[in-house]
């Protein structure tokens, strides 16, 4: 808990849970890393509602790391299960960049219930994720004064999202964000939805059932 760590070109298998869990870490840079067999998620990251409203700027970093065969979602970032489950606003910035993330058993990555400063998805490649490729479920930027207004603070850049067995390329659920050149291709449920309630119908249910956190 709030630390500083940097984890560099390991290998994370056949964890019984969590490859990587990580709870309201201060900077945490994941680089080149090959996760695979976890039982649950390959990274976990959870923060707590008492780091919100904060001048401490948090970083989440995950880049040009391997998912393959995770029991959930391969990369999951949430509030604690520990504190309130409402929605806080948090001065972090999370970097999810150039990821292959293959054939997991639930979602490739969610982000959910949390206001963010920064959010950037970019150069990713999912494939083969039995649920969604990508899933946002209520998703914001914090309120930043100084911020320009021309910068794009919450995006999606340069993705593959292909082939989802039972899902969409992306699901976004009450969320603000910008798809910028991402490549959709042979997802079950389509390649982008956007639905402003988090109740599907009920075909869709059953065809996802446990799949959505």
């Amino acid at each position: 808990m709030n630390t500083r760590g940097y984890l560099e070109r390991c290998h994370l298998s056949e964890a019984r849970n969590n490859s990587l869990h990580a709870l309201n870490p201060c900077a945490l840079r994941v680089e080149g890393c090959n996760f695979s067999k976890a039982g649950k998620h390959g990274i976990c990251c959870e923060w707590l509602a008492r780091s919100s409203h904060t001048s401490v700027c948090r970083r989440l970093s995950i880049e040009a790391c391997d998912f393959t065969l995770s029991g959930s979602a391969s990369m999951n970032i949430q509030p604690s299960h520990r504190g309130n489950m409402k929605i806080f606003a948090h001065n972090v910035i999370v970097e999810i960049l150039n990821n292959k993330v293959n054939r997991s058993k639930g979602e490739g990555l969610t982000v959910i219930n949390l206001i963010l400063t920064m959010l950037r998805i970019k150069g990713n490649e999912f494939n083969l994720n039995q649920l969604h490729n990508l899933y946002l479920k209520q998703v914001h930027q914090k309120s930043n004064k100084c911020a320009s207004a021309t910068t794009t603070y919450l995006g999606v850049f340069d993705n593959r999202f292909w082939q989802s067995e039972r899902g969409a390329g992306a699901y976004v659920v009450d969320s603000g964000f910008l798809f910028e050149s991402c490549h959709f291709r042979s997802n079950k449920l389509g390649g982008l939805v956007i639905t402003g309630t988090s109740t599907l119908s009920s075909s869709m249910t059953q065809q996802t059932k446990g799949g959505l956190t």
